[in-house]
């Protein structure tokens, strides 16, 4: 028992070893366009995996060079095909010489257009010979990009003399990836250009303190007969806040609509549209005397809500980044009232 024990341990080993000696062949792609979103695109060229698609670009390793020419949509392509020309040469001879197999680790999209290849005799890609293998297969003499559920490999064996190599895609969208060659001897790879899904829409990058996040708060809506101490409605404090944040690293409140009602009706985008239902609350500078009486789980500081009962008036209270917002509801037809008196000094006229 113990031989066969130690047995299986061996093997186990084994192939986890060749899983990651396969798998360390290809890395993979970065999709992500360079919006300086994540990182600082003035930048990004320095970082690795964090590469700007260029236009044109050489990339030398282990004595041999790729080279992305560019792309061109020659006449005889059909509409929006494009040829995408790569050279391919050894650094002390010039030539191609000593080649056996160049791969394409390609984008599998999640979206239409997938990216597709002309290729064979018919087709448009020189050389004729090339091959578009299945996500995750890899390619079927190396084991390049096997496994890699993400991406498909692109592979050809180089003809001729020449150190083209030209690849009829449906896209003209790049992004950065691995291009994996076999030598005689050797083997290496490259991170360049290659054909790529079509990008995202841009990440709209707001200044620091623009809106960034809505909700909306409900409150009386546990109040399941009438009011507690009066005989009123039980609607009539059900009640909304719609909450718009900054986007700064506190995310405190930038605006507050007082709503009649739940769920914040005609609120949406940031905004309240009705005005008989919502009222935009105006904020004030909080006073040396406010007393922070329970901490909502938020980021911002010194950020609190309350609500004091009144005859027959509750005042709500909103503290958020050292800006304070009231609002006074009269309980009685659950209106909101046009000020405050009747909530904290009681003078005025108060229905």
């Amino acid at each position: 028992m113990k031989t066969e024990r130690f047995t299986i341990l061996v093997f186990v080993v084994a192939v986890t070893i060749l899983t990651l000696f396969t798998a360390s062949k290809a890395a993979a792609f970065s999709d992500e366009p360079c919006y300086g979103w994540n990182y600082d695109c003035d930048t990004c060229m320095t970082q690795p995996g964090c590469l700007r698609p260029q236009d044109s670009r050489t990339v030398t390793n282990a004595g041999w060079n790729i080279r992305f020419v560019g792309i061109s949509q020659p006449d005889n392509f059909k509409p929006n095909w494009w040829k995408w020309h790569y050279q391919i040469w050894n650094t002390g001879t010039g030539t191609q010489s000593g080649l056996n197999v160049a791969a394409w680790l390609i984008p599998d999209c999640c979206k239409s257009p997938k990216v597709l290849f002309s290729t064979g005799d018919a087709g448009l890609s020189i050389p004729t010979n090339l091959t578009q293998v299945a996500v995750g297969a890899g390619e079927v003499s190396t084991g390049f990009g096997k496994w890699i559920q993400s991406a498909f490999v692109l592979r050809g064996t180089p003809v001729g003399g020449t150190i083209d190599w030209y690849l009829a895609a449906n896209t003209n969208h790049k992004t950065i990836s691995t291009v994996y060659m076999k030598l005689k001897s050797a083997e290496t790879s490259f991170e360049i250009e290659v054909p790529g899904c079509t990008p995202a829409p841009a990440v709209e990058q707001l200044p620091i303190g623009g809106r960034t996040h809505s909700e909306c708060i409900n409150t009386g809506q546990e109040t399941t007969s009438t009011i507690p101490g009066y005989e009123f409605p039980a609607t009539n404090d059900d009640i909304s806040f719609y909450i718009v944040r900054n986007m700064d690293r506190d995310g405190c409140v930038a605006n507050i609509w007082a709503c009649r009602g739940l769920y914040c009706p005609n609120c949406t985008s940031e905004s309240c549209s009705d005005s008989l239902d919502c009222d935009l609350l105006t904020g004030e500078q909080q006073g040396g005397t406010t007393i922070l009486e329970a901490s909502l789980l938020r980021s911002c500081p010194d950020e609190n809500f309350s609500v004091k009962t009144g005859s027959p008036y509750y005042l709500y209270t909103w503290n958020s980044g050292g800006i304070t917002y009231k609002k006074c509801l009269n309980l009685s037809n659950g209106l909101w009232m046009p000020s405050l008196d009747c909530c904290t000094t009681k003078t005025g006229y108060c229905p």
